[in-house]
């Protein structure tokens, strides 16, 4: 059985363990350097003979990068791949993931925890660290180590395109409490953490996934917002900081060196003046605030002398390599500064108990992953997330009794599923309701279906899904959309407008009587407001966020007790 493991967050102070400088003392400078880099892998199926199969296992066999970033994969095809690459590695390799809300952030089937916005509107450490011990357990029990989570960006930006929901909120006291919460609960229980994106990405309206964003907030600011989190997260012991790719002016100047590749920020600021001593990952090299402007072998070097220990998801892992080894032969970098880099790695692997076994026991996998209480803390997280914050005439908890309704799912993509999860449960408590979606590809037929729809309605429920999306660099409904809800608004219906992700869609549309957040479209978030739409739970969710033109505060929100049943 895989036990509770709390790792020792003292390690980085003890670099001097008899397994770290043996395995280093036998590495080659090729070995050494491949160990900085992790490259990128989708867990899904792939014959032996497949192009990448074979480049990943030339990366593993060959170049012995030091470990992999899954992203969207197949829950047993990804642990397949995990125990077959690391039975070719000649060092154990540390596996990681973005798993901010759980693993089913890249994989179906695990528990489908809501955004981490979700819990700031809870505001219940418990659950917080119970969320989080949860996330380390499965994801260990499918062979993944490390997680770059929690998100300690204070979303104070309405416009982020790229942080919102994955915020725990805009004030960095709750933001602060939350995330270090959840970095206990993931290494109490044997996961290392990762605090991101440092020195902090919320005050932004660039996705730096597109370009290089940049961060306006003077020093002062910059210690009591963006900084306060992470401050928190040293004295917490966390012990990974992922660096993102932002311009600081404010300590930078003008140079445009983004944080991930600034020496002033990362040795100066995070190391000397905070006093971290733990593994600096950067943000994904392959992003377009890095590509733009440097080569993966540029970026590469300048991230190393910057202080980055782990260079990831790099566009050429092999270019990534060869340009640490040349700079080393070179001279431009030590080797002892790439042994530095490297015993903290191994170290890091020998924390979460690599140096005995590298293998996951596929067997264990259906006993821990999924499991009935952890679908039940998913449903209970969910359930106090649901924030009501207008509701005019008592609107909610909707009556049903001789009432038509209108059902309108208004989504940011030209995916047909999006909603189609609500659509049904909807349905299900109410047959008779009328029902059209509007994608960003609709026609003038489906908007006039809608508003026709909507005219012979007694009550319209506006269902709005827009989601945080990497490479996009925008956020929201486009304006046709937007046009059309004021439409409906026109008609003089009572509206329940509900934001299945972006809290800040109350702003664009503040006419409206009644409003409900859930920040995102998982299942139990979805279940939990149909509930909370027809009085079946209690209400009690506060805004972790104020919303504009809409005198919307942090803190707010309407409570309503669930009706008490007639049974």
């Amino acid at each position: 059985m895989i036990e509770r493991q709390t790792i020792d967050r003292t390690i980085y102070t003890q670099l001097n363990d008899n397994w770290v400088e043996e395995t280093l003392s036998k590495m080659s400078l090729e070995e050494k350097a491949g160990q900085m880099v992790f490259p990128n892998v989708n867990g899904i199926y792939m014959s032996d003979d497949s192009p990448e199969y074979e480049r990943l296992k030339f990366l593993v066999k060959e170049k012995h990068v030091g470990g992999l970033i899954f992203f969207t994969s197949d829950l047993y095809e990804q642990v397949i791949l995990t125990n077959k690459m690391q039975s070719i590695a000649k060092f154990p390799l540390l596996i990681s993931a973005d798993y901010e809300h759980g693993i089913t952030m890249r994989i179906d089937g695990a528990t489908p925890f809501p955004n981490v916005m979700a819990l700031g509107a809870v505001d219940d450490e418990q659950l917080t660290y119970e969320m989080a011990k949860v996330i380390a357990k499965e994801a260990k029990a499918i062979g993944v180590h490390h997680n770059y989570a929690p998100v300690a960006d204070v979303n104070n930006n309405p416009f982020n395109p790229i942080i919102n929901t994955r915020s725990f909120g805009e004030n960095p006291e709750l933001v602060a409490r939350h995330s270090t919460v959840f970095i206990k609960g993931l290494q109490e229980n044997g996961m290392i953490a990762t605090s991101k994106h440092f020195p902090g990405h919320g005050n932004t309206e660039i996705d730096s996934h597109l370009d290089l964003p940049v961060i306006k907030s003077n020093l002062d600011e910059l210690h009591q917002i963006e900084l306060y989190p992470f401050k928190e997260h040293i004295q917490a012991g966390v012990m990974s900081i992922m660096v993102g790719h932002l311009a600081v002016p404010s300590i930078e100047g003008d140079s445009g060196i983004p944080a991930s590749l600034s020496k002033k920020i990362i040795k100066e600021l995070l190391q000397n003046q905070l006093g971290f001593n733990g593994l600096i990952v950067t943000d994904a090299l392959n992003m377009h605030g890095i590509t733009n402007f440097y080569s993966t072998a540029d970026a590469t070097i300048e991230a190393i002398k910057a202080g980055n220990d782990c260079i990831l998801f790099p566009d050429n892992p092999i270019e990534s390599i060869d340009a640490i080894i040349n700079a080393v032969k070179s001279g431009i970098i030590s080797e002892e500064r790439i042994n530095q880099s490297v015993r903290k790695i191994l170290i890091t692997k020998k924390a979460v108990g690599l140096d005995k076994n590298r293998f996951v026991d596929v067997n264990e996998i259906s006993s821990i992953v999924g499991i009935k209480p952890h679908l039940e803390l998913a449903k209970i997280i969910s359930r106090k997330s649901i924030t009501l914050l207008k509701n005019e005439n008592n609107l909610i908890p909707l009556q049903t009794a001789n009432k038509k309704f209108a059902h309108i799912i208004i989504a940011d993509s030209r995916n047909d599923n999006d909603g189609e999860f609500f659509r049904r449960t909807l349905k299900s408590k109410i047959p008779s309701i009328t029902f059209t979606r509007i994608l960003l590809n609709s026609g003038e037929s489906d908007y006039n279906f809608a508003l026709e729809s909507c005219s012979n309605s007694d009550v319209i429920i506006v269902s709005i899904y827009s989601k945080v999306r990497s490479y996009q660099g925008t956020l929201g409904i486009n304006e046709k959309q937007k046009e059309f809800v004021r439409k409906i608004l026109k008609l003089n219906r009572p509206v329940v407008l509900i934001s299945h992700g972006n809290p800040y869609v109350l702003g664009e549309f503040p006419n409206v009587t009644a409003y409900i957040n859930n920040y995102g479209d998982t299942k139990f978030s979805e279940i939990a407001t149909a509930e909370a739409l027809f009085g079946e739970i209690d209400i009690e969710g506060k805004s972790p966020v104020s919303i504009p033109n809409a005198n919307i505060k942090v803190g707010d929100g309407i409570k309503i007790k669930k009706k008490v049943s007639n049974q």
